[in-house]
Parts: structure tokens; sequence; C-alpha cells
């Protein structure tokens, strides 16, 4: 008996420490897969656009905040104010700021722009910053659709996967998901607010999930019931 009990024991506590093996590279191996999938997606595969509002309520008014130029519709002006500048001042400005600092130093430290490079080489990376950051933004929507999948199926690594897989491979995703939509963003959060609430993370993260849990709990109580008896 005694033998027996060693052996469960090791063999639980082997079965925990490999499922903490794989959280841990689970959680980068998908995200940097989705990351390269959607830079793919973003940069190679969308020539076109599905509307005005990926351009006019995102980077548009954003780029016209940090660089002071920019074509900003009728929702914007001052005595209309309609919509929320939540969206764009997380997602672009700080990108584009970031790029507007750049090109300010460089310029304080007399580099010269007779050829136009650095106009180039700014016009090109003001352009990217939508599509780098859209595409981040929607590998998070697919690592998120992945980690729900493992707290809500027992952290069933394959349920998982698949989750992830048809998050990739969906075809609304592939369209929609790498534009500078508001609602993509709102899909990020959501899913992963998802994935730490109410709770379940933290469980799988050791190895274990919450249902688990309870059934553990429910046979020491019958186990304890008998004794009693």
């Amino acid at each position: 008996t005694i033998a027996t009990k060693t052996t469960t024991t090791t063999t639980t506590k082997t079965v925990l420490q490999k499922n903490h093996h794989n959280n841990y590279h689970l959680f980068t191996v998908p995200f940097l897969v989705a990351v390269l999938f959607r830079c793919v997606n973003a940069f190679c595969l969308l020539s076109t656009f599905h509307a005005a509002d990926e351009h006019y309520q995102g980077p548009e008014v954003a780029h016209e905040f940090v660089f002071s130029y920019g074509l900003k519709t009728w929702e914007w002006h001052d005595n209309v104010r309609l919509r929320s500048f939540a969206h764009p001042l997380l997602a672009y400005v700080w990108p584009y700021a970031a790029a507007k600092w750049m090109e300010d130093a460089l310029l304080w430290r007399h580099v010269d722009d007779d050829d136009g490079r650095l106009e180039m080489v700014m016009s090109s990376l003001v352009r990217a910053i939508p599509k780098v950051v859209n595409a981040i933004q929607c590998a998070c929507i697919d690592v998120g659709t992945y980690r729900l999948a493992r707290k809500w199926y027992n952290n069933d690594n394959d349920v998982a996967r698949k989750a992830f897989a048809l998050s990739l491979l969906s075809h609304w995703h592939f369209y929609c998901g790498c534009r500078s939509f508001a609602n993509a963003a709102e899909t990020a959060v959501v899913a992963w607010a998802l994935v730490f609430w109410p709770s379940g993370y933290f469980d799988m993260k050791r190895g274990k999930s919450k249902s688990s849990g309870n059934n553990s709990n429910n046979t020491n109580n019958n186990n304890n019931n008998k004794n009693n008896n």
C-alpha cells in the first residue's frame, strides 16, 4: 500500500511538472506563430479596405493628433466630439509619437535629408505602424481563444490547439482582424478578460483545472464520510 501511494505521488508530481513545462512553452509558441501569421496577413494579403472607418476612426485621427495634420471627419470636430478617443490613443498615438520623436531626434542631430531619404523612411514607417499594431492585436485574439479553450475544456491541449487553428483560419478574422477597427481591439480585450475572469487561469498554470480541484474535494469528502461511518 505504501509503495502504491509512493508510485501514485511520484506519477502525479511528474504530470504536474510536465503540465507546467508545457504551459510555459505553449504560451510563447502560439503567440509567435500568430504574430508571424498575422504580419503576413496584414502586409501581404490585405491590399484593399473594407470600410472607411478603418482609416478615419483610428490611424488618421492619431496621425492628426501627433503630426498636427491629417483629415478628421465631422464626428471628430471640436463642436461635435461624437467619438471616443480611447481606441486611437491606446492603439496608434503612442507608436506614432515614438516615430515622431525619432524623426525630431534625427533632425536635431542635423541629419542631412537633401535627398529625401528620411522623409521616405518616415512615410513607410507611418504606413507600417497600423499594420504591425493590428497584426499583434489580432494575434492576441487568436491566443486568447487558445487560452480560453484550455480554461473551459479542462486544460485539454488538443481542444485548445483546434480552437487556435480555427481562429487562425477563420475567414472573418483573416479579412477584418488585421484592420484598424475598434471592434478588433474590443474582441481581444474581451477574450483575455474571460481568460482571467472569474477564475481558472491560475489553476491551469499550476497544472490543474478548477473542475479537477472540485472533484478531488468531493472525493476527499466522500472518504471522510466513509471513515466516520
